[in-house]
């Protein structure tokens, strides 16, 4: 927990994230490309959004141990092959959930809803994240 969670992932070569639920979005996976670590990630729920396999990870079939065993020991192996991936997670993170992106669209959704208020528009405005 807190920051002990994060000394542990600055040791780490990397982060292996077995998940088995199909939860949507894994704090766990933001966290870990935040931090600049690869992970080796199930395929499952919304894992596959946040670890892109090949560029910032590597995913695996959930349940698979033998796939979770080779992805790890490839990387482990093959440390820059590690690093590299890790630098890509830390650009990606920064891109896909990092605060300018939240500070962006928040403003955006703001303004739009503003105009379509000040023109009498109804109030459903439609936003699309980029």
């Amino acid at each position: 927990h807190g920051e002990e969670k994060f000394h542990l992932f600055n040791q780490a070569t990397v982060v292996a994230i077995t998940s088995r639920w199909e939860e949507p979005s894994p704090l766990v996976a933001r966290e870990t490309a935040q931090i600049g670590r690869p992970a080796v990630a199930a395929v499952t729920g919304g894992i596959p959004d946040l670890v892109l396999d090949g560029q910032t990870g590597v995913l695996f079939e959930r349940d698979n141990p033998d796939a979770l065993a080779a992805a790890l020991l490839d990387l482990l192996l093959t440390p820059a092959k590690a690093n590299e991936l890790g630098r890509n997670a830390a650009l990606h993170a920064k891109r896909a959930f990092g605060m300018e992106r939240y500070a962006r669209e928040h403003d955006e959704l703001y303004r739009a809803l503003m105009a379509a208020r000040t023109n009498n528009e109804p109030s459903s405005v439609s936003f699309h994240a980029k």
